[in-house]
């Protein structure tokens, strides 16, 4: 098994979706849609093998049982619960329950960008290194489905407003952002700011070997004080972050590939395999080959 495969909104279609459930797609948007779950799930070609998609993904369980290996964990996800896969992270799915009820909407984080303006770096739920799974009590299940609803029909309709798409995707968005646990909050735009740049640039160079010394320089902030920014913003510090990431994407790849460890460290930016393998097991407690064979938790 090489790398996972990378698709784009209409080569992911292509690759998984049946001739006869393409008719469920809006041809008049592009980068998104919005379908209840039980209308598409009989015409995807499962299983859907290790993936990354350029966008994301927000699915909402209404009954039925979703089951998915997103990153390095395995979920199996119920009614009332809500999975968002983020933009570049890996995922595979062997099948879907036949009685899955629900919705999925599929989008990409720059159609978010021209309604928000620089907001989006409040949206720390999109990060790939955030969490995917969120629990919805009542009150929340309630507005989530009335919200889906309304996207869905919106996207059905004969002219469907980009406009409004944005504005109901934001309110999920933003509901979800607000759970407790889902982020760590800062009221300093300025740091706010930075640190979404700083984690837009690490995700883009992580492979490049990208140290805190690059990232400081092509941002034009000092070390320390790109670390104090993050750490502010996230709770860890600018190194703990770039550790974080490297840790989170060769689990990813353990996990759902058969990539050897050596090519595994330097999908990572790290080019000496002895030296990742001190790595990880630092962070771990376990080597990368010991952490392969381990049964993934759900």
């Amino acid at each position: 098994m090489e790398h996972p495969k990378i698709y784009n909104t209409e080569s992911l279609i292509n690759a998984y979706l049946r001739s006869e459930g393409k008719s469920h797609i809006n041809p008049v948007l592009s980068d998104f849609f919005c379908i209840r779950l039980e209308e598409i799930n009989p015409f995807v070609d499962y299983p859907i093998r290790p993936s990354v998609v350029k966008s994301a993904t927000l699915i909402y369980i209404t009954a039925g049982t979703f089951c998915i290996t997103l990153g390095s964990e395995h979920f199996e996800v119920k009614p009332g619960h809500v999975l968002l896969i983020q933009a570049n992270k890996v995922f595979s799915v062997e099948i879907m329950d036949d009685d899955i009820r629900g919705y999925t909407c599929h989008f990409h984080p720059d159609m978010l960008a021209g309604h928000i303006g620089n907001r989006l770096d409040c949206l720390d739920i999109l990060d790939t290194w955030s969490a995917s799974e969120f629990t919805l009590d009542e009150d929340r299940a309630r507005f989530f489905e009335n919200i889906y609803l309304r996207l869905y029909h919106e996207y059905y309709s004969e002219y469907p407003s980009q406009e409004i798409i944005q504005a109901y995707l934001l309110a999920l968005l933003f509901e979800l952002n607000g759970i407790p646990g889902s982020r760590f909050s800062s009221e300093n735009k300025t740091a706010a700011r930075l640190t979404h740049t700083f984690k837009h640039q690490l995700s883009e160079s992580l492979a490049d070997g990208i140290t805190l010394r690059d990232l400081a320089e092509r941002l034009n902030v000092s070390q320390n004080y790109l670390n104090r920014c993050v750490r502010e913003v996230t709770g860890m510090t600018a190194t703990m972050m770039i550790d974080k990431a490297r840790l989170l994407k060769a689990k990813n790849l353990l996990r759902q590939t058969n990539l050897s460890v050596g090519r595994i460290a330097e999908s990572v930016g790290i080019y000496d395999s002895s030296y990742f393998s001190r790595f990880f097991k630092k962070h771990e407690g376990l080597t990368p080959k010991q952490f392969r064979n381990k049964e993934p938790k759900s």
